[in-house]
């Protein structure tokens, strides 16, 4: 093991339901991961990037969401990106893993 940590870090922390808005003529940005998840009026969404000590996007690195007894898993893009959609209001914790890494 590599003992190096693994960073999330959260563009967009599970919005509340209903209180999400775009802004029109923005686009992309440079922190922008690359994943397409979208909070409805009722649900919300966790979006980010999982990088290295390097700042360096890390793809293929297991992200897990937990929250009231329920877990959600999904794996980062190329970009380091990852999203969950569909989420119920709450506290979620988030946990990022890698072989080679520390989790985080």
């Amino acid at each position: 093991m590599r003992g190096v940590r693994l960073t999330v870090i959260l563009l967009a922390t599970s919005l509340l339901a209903g209180c999400a808005t775009q802004d029109a003529g923005s686009g992309a940005s440079n922190t922008d991961p690359g994943v397409d998840v979208q909070p409805t009026e009722t649900t919300g969404i966790i979006k980010g990037v999982v990088v290295d000590q390097a700042i360096k996007p890390l793809g293929k690195a297991i992200v897990t969401i937990k929250a009231a007894g329920k877990t959600i898993t999904n794996t980062t893009n190329a970009n380091g990106g990852f999203g969950f959609e569909g989420l119920e209001p709450g506290t979620y914790f988030v946990v990022a893993s890698k072989a080679g890494y520390l989790t985080s």
